[in-house]
C-alpha cells in the first residue's frame, strides 16, 4: 500500500528495481556455487524440446481437472492479463510499441526461462546426486510446494546468503505484484482522465489485503486459484477481440499519418511477381 501510494514513478518503480537486482543477485550467485556445466547441458536440451513441444505442450487436456491441463495454466494469465496490460500501457505512455513489446515480452520471458533453467537446473542435479531429495523434505513440512526452495538451497555453498536472498525476493516480488493490482484497481475505479487519489489506492489496497487475509484465515487458497483459472477463459475471447481491434487500429493510424511499420517496409522490398500474359487482366480484355 505504501509503494501504491507513493505513485509509479516513486515507490512502484523503487520495489520493482529492487525485484530485478535481487533477481539478478540471486542468479548469479546460484550458478556461481551451482553445477554449471549440468545446467548448460540440460538447459539447452531444454530448450530446444520447449521450442518443438510448445503447441502440444500448451495445448494438453488430460489429467487432473485444472492441476494438470496446461491449457488452464496458460489460460490463468489472461485473468491477470488486464491488470498487467491496463499497467504497462499507464507505464508505458510516449513509447514505442516496439520498444514495448521488447521489454514486455521478449525480456521477460528471457527472465522466466533463466530462472527455470537455474534452479531447476540445480535442483535436478542434486537429486540425481542424492545431495538433497526436495519431495522428500516437502513432505516432511507438511506437503507445502511453496517451501521446496529453502531444503534446496540449504544444501549448496553459501545456502544461508541463498535463502536469504530467495526468501527477499519472494517478498519483494508479491510486494510489486499487489501495488500493481491495487494502482490499476484504482484507476479503473476513476474517471476517466483522472488520476486516483491516494485514498482511492489505500481503500483499494485495504480491500485487497482483506482478502488475502480471509483467504488465508480460512484456507481455500485452493478453490481461489481455481477461479481464478477459470476466469481466464472469457477473457481470453475478450483479449483475442481486443488483439483484432489494436492491430485494425494501428493499420488506420499507419495510413492516416503516413507512417511505416516494420512489417511494411520489408514487404515493400520484397520483388514484384510479374503475372502471365495469360492471367493478366489487362490481357484478357484486349
Amino acid at each position: 500500500m505504501l509503494s501504491a501510494v507513493t505513485g509509479l514513478h516513486r515507490g512502484i518503480r523503487r520495489i520493482a528495481a529492487v525485484c530485478v537486482v535481487l533477481f539478478a543477485v540471486f542468479a548469479v550467485l546460484l550458478v556461481a556455487v551451482g553445477p554449471r556445466s549440468f545446467v548448460v547441458d540440460r538447459g539447452s536440451g531444454a530448450i530446444g524440446s520447449y521450442l518443438v513441444n510448445f503447441v502440444p505442450m500448451s495445448l494438453r487436456s488430460s489429467g487432473a481437472w485444472v492441476t494438470d491441463w496446461t491449457i488452464w495454466n496458460w489460460a490463468w494469465w489472461f485473468s491477470w492479463a488486464p491488470f498487467a496490460g491496463t499497467f504497462l500501457a499507464a507505464l508505458s505512455r510516449g513509447r514505442r510499441i516496439r520498444t514495448v513489446v521488447l521489454t514486455t515480452v521478449g525480456a521477460t520471458s528471457a527472465a522466466t526461462m533463466a530462472w527455470f533453467l537455474v534452479v531447476g537446473g540445480t535442483s535436478l542435479s542434486m537429486q540425481h546426486r542424492g545431495v538433497v531429495d526436495v519431495l522428500a523434505a516437502v513432505e516432511a513440512r507438511g506437503g507445502t510446494e511453496a517451501v521446496a526452495g529453502f531444503p534446496l538451497l540449504s544444501g549448496l555453498p553459501l545456502g544461508d546468503v541463498l535463502i536469504f536472498l530467495f526468501l527477499g525476493l519472494i517478498v519483494v516480488f508479491i510486494v510489486t505484484s499487489a501495488d500493481t493490482s491495487t494502482m490499476i484497481a484504482a484507476i479503473l475505479a476513476s474517471r476517466r482522465g483522472v488520476a486516483p487519489s491516494r485514498g482511492g489506492i489505500a481503500l483499494w489496497g485495504a480491500f485487497q489485503a482483506a482478502v488475502a487475509l480471509g483467504v488465508v484465515l480460512v484456507g481455500g487458497g485452493e478453490t481461489l486459484q481455481a477461479l481464478a483459472v477459470l476466469t481466464g477463459a472469457p477473457f481470453a475471447v475478450l483479449a483475442l477481440v481486443a488483439m483484432v481491434g489494436f492491430a485494425l487500429a494501428c493499420v488506420r493510424e499507419e495510413r492516416g499519418r503516413g507512417h511505416t511499420s516494420l512489417v511494411s517496409r520489408v514487404r515493400g522490398r520484397l520483388p514484384a511477381i510479374q503475372l502471365h500474359h495469360d492471367v493478366d487482366p489487362g490481357d484478357r480484355e484486349e
